[in-house]
C-alpha cells in the first residue's frame, strides 16, 4: 500500500512539471526560383518566381520584371522576352509569365540560364542537352503487360524514367497513373504501395520507374511491365522519358515528396534543385508517348 502511494505521488509530481513552451521559428527570406525544361529542336522557355516562407499561405508570385540570359557552351546567345501571360482566376495571384529565348535547343550542348530581378541576387542553372534515346520494340500484350527496349547511347551517361496512364473512354473519366510491377530490381520504382497506400510491399511496385545506364551502357535493355491497377474500356499511354541527370533527380525526389503524407514513417525528402543561389530546376528532357487501345 505504501509503494502504491509513493508511485501515485511520483506521477502527480511529474504531471505538475509540464510547461507550455512557445517556439519562435525563423521566418526566413525569399529567394528567386528559376525553372526551365530544354527540349532539342524546341524554343527554350523559362519562368521565374519568388519563394515564400512556410508561414505564408499565398501562392508564390510569378515575376514579370526579370532579366534572363542564355549561354551555350559558355557563350552568350540571347536574352529572354515575355512571350506568354496566363491569367489565373484565384484569390491570390492574377498571372503567370513565360519567358522565351530566340534560340532552338541543340543536341550535345551545355546550356546555362542566368536570371535576376530587382531586390534579388543573380541565380544560375545549367544542364547538358544530350542525344535523345531510342525506344524500340514496344509491345502491348493485351493482358495488362507491356514491354519495350532502350537502345542506349554508349558515348554519354543516360537517364530514363517511364509511367503508364489509363483513360476510360466509356465513363469519360480523367486519365490516371497506373501502379506498375517490374521484376527487374535495377529499376527503382517510386510512388509504390508503401508510399501511396501506407503499407509495405515485397514487390518492386510504383507509379514510375527510374533507371540509368550504368548496368547496360551502350547496350540494349528490355523492360517488362505488368500493370496491377484495374481498368475499364479505353486506352493506355506509355510515356518514356530520357533526360539529363538533373531532371532525373528532380522528377524522382518530387514524386517521392508528393506522397510522403500517406506514410507517417517516411523520411523527409528534399526536392532536388540545381539552381545556384536560389531554387528551381534547369534540365533537359525528351519524351516519347505511345498509345495502346484496350
Amino acid at each position: 500500500m505504501k509503494s502504491l502511494y509513493l508511485i501515485c505521488l511520483l506521477l502527480v509530481g511529474l504531471s505538475s512539471c509540464e510547461d507550455d513552451i512557445d517556439i519562435d521559428f525563423p521566418e526566413g527570406g525569399s529567394n528567386l526560383v528559376l525553372n526551365a525544361l530544354i527540349k532539342n529542336g524546341d524554343s527554350i522557355k523559362a519562368s521565374i518566381s519568388e519563394s515564400l516562407p512556410y508561414q505564408v499561405l499565398e501562392l508564390p508570385s510569378s515575376l514579370n520584371n526579370g532579366l534572363l540570359s542564355l549561354y551555350k557552351d559558355g557563350v552568350w546567345v540571347s536574352n529572354a522576352q515575355i512571350c506568354k501571360r496566363e491569367v489565373l482566376i484565384n484569390q491570390f495571384k492574377d498571372s503567370t509569365y513565360t519567358y522565351c529565348f530566340n534560340h532552338l535547343a541543340e543536341e550535345n550542348s551545355l546550356y546555362k540560364i542566368q536570371a535576376s530581378s530587382p531586390d534579388y541576387s543573380i541565380i544560375t542553372g545549367e544542364t547538358f542537352s544530350g542525344t535523345a534515346a531510342k525506344f524500340e520494340n514496344l509491345h502491348f500484350n493485351g493482358d495488362r503487360t507491356f514491354s519495350f527496349e532502350i537502345n542506349d547511347n554508349p558515348e554519354e551517361e543516360n537517364y530514363y524514367f517511364f509511367n503508364i496512364s489509363y483513360k476510360d473512354t466509356v465513363n469519360n473519366s480523367n486519365a490516371l497513373l497506373l501502379f506498375l510491377s517490374i521484376p527487374d530490381l535495377t529499376i527503382e520504382m517510386v510512388g509504390g504501395s508503401d508510399e501511396v497506400l501506407s503499407f509495405p510491399s515485397s514487390e518492386n511496385v510504383g507509379l514510375m520507374g527510374f533507371v540509368n545506364d550504368k548496368s547496360f551502357n551502350g547496350k540494349r535493355k528490355t523492360i517488362n511491365i505488368q500493370t496491377i491497377s484495374s481498368t475499364g474500356f479505353g486506352y493506355y499511354d506509355l510515356k518514356l522519358t530520357s533526360c539529363s541527370k538533373e531532371y532525373f533527380q528532380f522528377s524522382k525526389t518530387s514524386l517521392r515528396a508528393q506522397y510522403l503524407f500517406n506514410n507517417l514513417f517516411s523520411s523527409p525528402t528534399d526536392v532536388y534543385s540545381n539552381v545556384s543561389n536560389g531554387y528551381g530546376i534547369v534540365a533537359s528532357t525528351w519524351d516519347t508517348l505511345v498509345r495502346f487501345r484496350d
